[in-house]
């Protein structure tokens, strides 16, 4: 008789008595967690790397089902770098699978092996519709006993008050768009208008306000600077990259205020789509209006512009990035 580990027990355990996750699908980021883990909320990036030999899908930089760290960066031929939750060609039934086992692994490992045995999924529009349909077989195959995809809007409502008193619009500014949901005393709207203008413009933004000064910097610099935006107006940080004219490794001071700058065209898109939005669905014209930034890109220099700009009244959230993940936690929990 085939000796059973005990990893192999809690695995079967959780399928029939497990705990929920929650699951927001990015298209650069997932976020999981679930009602019975304190409220954290887990994150980790959607970056695979698929071998062109052997076809094996790595996430995250090493092979799908085992604790995965950021640190593997190939260059070489044998592998190809993709985001197969951004499209525009959306992943297989095999793909989710892999994700899906993945992450129920992950959650498992923070809870000290109790593996979760009900799923409740969420990501943006077209991405869940393309994935909703094989939900249910690709979780049973990884061990859930229940799946279902909710819309985002819904996750979304727990977490920013949508029953207050006039219109509420949520922002949710993601990685390829920005998308804002509206709701008025609780009941919601729908879609109140949606722009391409997200985190990867903001990226792009940052990246060409260094290269005019003549410095290329990596990802993670871009990142970081992205952040800067973020602090208060302090001393200049300093950032290292490579010198566009001779080639050579070169070190800038940059300023919280040079960031925003760069980024202001990007906040001006999202502006005008609040404004369109408000156009739309404002009742009365003493109707309060309030709008809460969500999402990954949602940074507090997007926060002051939209205060400067808008006569509505806006907030952002303490933890935007986790908005949908812990939604998906009130909702597991009710």
């Amino acid at each position: 008789m085939p000796m059973i580990l005990p990893s192999q027990w809690r695995n079967w355990a959780g399928y029939y008595w497990g705990p929920a996750m929650g699951l927001v699908l990015g298209a650069e980021s997932c976020r999981y967690g679930g009602p019975d883990a304190g409220g954290e909320v887990f994150c980790e990036p959607a970056v695979c790397w698929r071998h062109r030999t052997d076809h094996t899908i790595y996430l995250n930089g090493t092979s799908i089902g085992t604790i995965t760290t950021q640190t593997l960066i190939c260059k070489g031929s044998d592998h190809e770098l993709a985001r197969p939750l951004e499209g525009p060609s959306l992943p297989d039934e095999y793909t989710l699978r892999c994700f899906l086992g993945y992450f129920r692994g992950r959650l498992a490992g923070h809870r000290r092996g109790k593996f979760p045995g009900k799923l409740i999924v969420t990501g943006r529009w077209d991405l869940r519709k393309a994935l909703e349909p094989m939900l249910a077989a690709a979780g049973r195959a990884v061990g859930f006993r229940s799946c279902r995809a909710v819309d985002e809007s819904e996750a979304l409502a727990s977490e920013i008050g949508a029953s207050a008193p006039g219109l509420t619009l949520a922002v949710d500014v993601g990685h390829l768009a920005t998308r804002l949901y509206a709701w008025r005393g609780g009941s919601c709207l729908g879609v109140a208008g949606m722009t391409d203008v997200g985190g990867r413009q903001a990226l792009r933004a940052i990246l060409g306000a260094m290269e005019k000064r003549g410095l290329l910097v990596g990802d993670g610099t871009t990142r970081w600077l992205f952040g800067l935006a973020d602090a208060a107006e302090g001393a200049p940080g300093e950032v290292g990259g490579r010198d566009l004219a001779s080639g050579l490794p070169r070190c800038v001071e940059v300023r919280r205020a040079e960031i925003v700058a760069a980024l202001e065209p990007v906040h001006a898109g999202i502006a005008d789509t609040c404004r369109a939005a408000i156009a739309r669905f404002k009742g009365a014209a003493d109707e309060p209006v309030r709008l809460v930034l969500a999402g990954g890109g949602a940074g507090r220099a997007l926060e002051e512009f939209l205060k400067k700009g808008l006569t509505a009244t806006v907030e952002r959230l303490a933890e935007p990035g986790a908005a949908s993940a812990r939604g998906l936690g009130r909702i597991l929990a009710m």
